[in-house]
């Protein structure tokens, strides 16, 4: 019997918990899970389910809000949202307002 590969698709959500679990709980460092995730996403098996803007905001390092937030908002301009947010840094973003 052949053995098909499959491809696995995982959301911004899924994406965030597993950096934020990396870091929390397993101790690897920001820049790591960062890369470990990049990694990841670009091979081959698993990809991110909002393409190439996921990767650019993993691959963001200094400056502006956290890797969870920019997933965050990356989430609501796929869906053609603005993001709403009390985060200064957050709000800077495009298609983010200060509330």
């Amino acid at each position: 019997m052949a053995h098909e590969s499959a491809l696995v698709i995982v959301s911004n959500q899924v994406i965030g918990e597993a950096y934020v679990t990396a870091h929390l709980y397993n101790g690897m460092s920001l820049e790591r899970v960062r890369a470990r995730l990049v990694e990841i996403l670009t091979g081959g098996v698993v990809e991110p389910q909002n393409g190439q803007p996921v990767l650019d905001a993993l691959n963001v390092t200094t400056g502006g809000p956290g890797q969870f937030d920019r997933l965050i908002a990356d989430g609501y301009a796929q869906s053609g949202m603005d993001t709403l947010t009390l985060d200064q840094a957050m709000a800077r973003r495009p298609n983010a307002r200060l509330i």
